[in-house]
């Protein structure tokens, strides 16, 4: 009967894994005369079948060899007993004295990925033989299984991977930590190096995720002199081109404090950066509030200037110019505080008694940024704070700065050293 037909099968083939599929393979002859077996690239007309050959010999019950034609059913699981069927085939094929040849077409790289798989074979009717056939990979095999070590010292690739189509040449996927992992200790080396000569790109990275967390590329440098990521060129185009077709910023740049990023370009152009910037005006740019006023002063080396009210008596106004450009880096720019640098000769008879910040918002109008009557008596400097009206932009910049003295006499002098304007250049900070 059918069902007492015995086979014994002696493989001959070895599931060779390869990263573009699984194959089998069956030597039938050792290298050339030479001793040298080919080398060199396979071409895709070289390409190997996604097969599995098969040869066994067919028994019958009484131990004697079969012959004619019988049908085999061939297939592969994922366990000895049990399991998952991961791929069948059957054929039709002519036994010899009990020899046959067999293959398993229908098997993916996605049944045979570097698991322990057992084949599985039944004759006709009759019921599956046990026990399964556990299939091993050749020893070269080793090397392309997972977990696998390629090891080699060569100045020339250890593993090269072609792809003369216009699929992927290595597509890699992890789901739970790096898809492609690479280091080296050489001096001027890449982990990952990649190269363009034509019109492609040498290093390609995508993101479908958000924020820090879902970078499309990113470069950390472990050392503390380290550089996460340089760009080098010799090309008459930009060494690094950043674009953004959304609304969002072109580049920030986060420091070490934690917090928001210190620096951004925007996506029209404009930049934003924490580090303030100062403009100082000295003393000696001061001029009176009216031509027939008397109050008069000398200037002093260092580009104050001392101050006497002269012969008419009562409080005297003087103006500070502050030539600063209304937008930089083509954005609004905060002033966000002003530090007036001055010393009176005597407190209780010279001091400044009114200070007072405007921003002009027409010929003939303007908002207060600083209004203050403290009589400023001392030898110190004095700073303001600006959180109100403070914006500068490309239509409202310019600012008037000016300062009410108050004299007991002609004979005692306020000397004024100079201003400090800060201006801020984030909206963050």
């Amino acid at each position: 009967m059918e069902r007492k037909r015995i086979l014994q099968w002696v493989f001959l083939v070895a599931v060779v894994l390869v990263l573009v599929g699984a194959v089998g393979l069956t030597l039938a002859q050792g290298p050339g005369a030479d001793g040298v077996l080919p080398q060199g690239e396979v071409n895709v007309a070289a390409s190997l079948d996604d097969v599995i050959p098969i040869q066994g010999r067919l028994l019958d019950a009484n131990g004697n060899p079969i012959n004619g034609t019988r049908r085999i059913t061939m297939t592969l699981y994922d366990a000895a007993t049990g399991g998952t069927a991961l791929c069948t085939d059957g054929d039709d094929v002519t036994a010899v004295n009990g020899l046959f040849n067999a293959y398993m077409d229908y098997c993916t790289a996605q049944d045979l990925n570097g698991r322990q798989v057992w084949l599985g074979i039944k004759v006709g009717g009759d019921a599956e033989m046990t026990p399964r056939q556990a299939i091993y990979a050749v020893p070269y095999a080793w090397s392309l299984r997972p977990e696998a070590v390629i090891s080699e010292t060569s100045t020339s690739a250890i593993l090269n991977v072609f792809n003369h189509g216009n699929g992927w040449g290595l597509d890699a996927y992890s789901k739970g930590h790096d898809a492609v992992h690479g280091r080296s200790d050489a001096g001027n080396h890449a982990g990952v190096s990649g190269e363009n000569s034509g019109g492609g790109i040498g290093v390609y990275g995508y993101s479908a995720g958000s924020g820090l967390s879902g970078p499309a590329v990113k470069a950390v440098a472990g050392g503390a002199s380290g550089i996460a990521l340089h760009a080098d060129a010799n090309s008459a185009d930009a060494t690094v081109v950043i674009s953004n077709d959304g609304s969002g910023q072109l580049l920030k740049g986060f420091g070490g404090d934690g917090g928001e990023d210190e620096i951004r370009i925007n996506n029209n152009g404009s930049i934003e950066t924490k580090a303030d910037s100062y403009i100082f005006v000295p003393g000696m740019q001061i001029i009176k509030n009216l031509n027939t006023d008397t109050t008069r002063w000398d200037v002093q080396p260092n580009g104050s200037v001392r101050i006497w009210r002269g012969s008419n008596s009562g409080n005297k106004v003087v103006y500070v110019p502050i030539p600063i450009p209304a937008v930089l880096y083509g954005q609004p720019v905060d002033v966000e505080g002003i530090t007036v640098y001055y010393q009176c000769q005597d407190g209780g008879k010279a001091y400044i008694t009114g200070t007072y910040l405007y921003k002009q918002t027409g010929a003939t109008t303007g908002v207060n940024l600083i209004s203050n009557t403290t009589d400023r008596t001392s030898n110190t400097a004095t700073s303001y704070t600006l959180a109100v009206n403070n914006v500068l932009s490309a239509d409202q910049g310019i600012l008037a700065l000016y300062f009410e003295l108050s004299f007991a006499d002609d004979a005692t002098y306020i000397q004024i050293g100079g201003v400090r304007i800060q201006l801020g250049h984030h909206h963050l900070y």
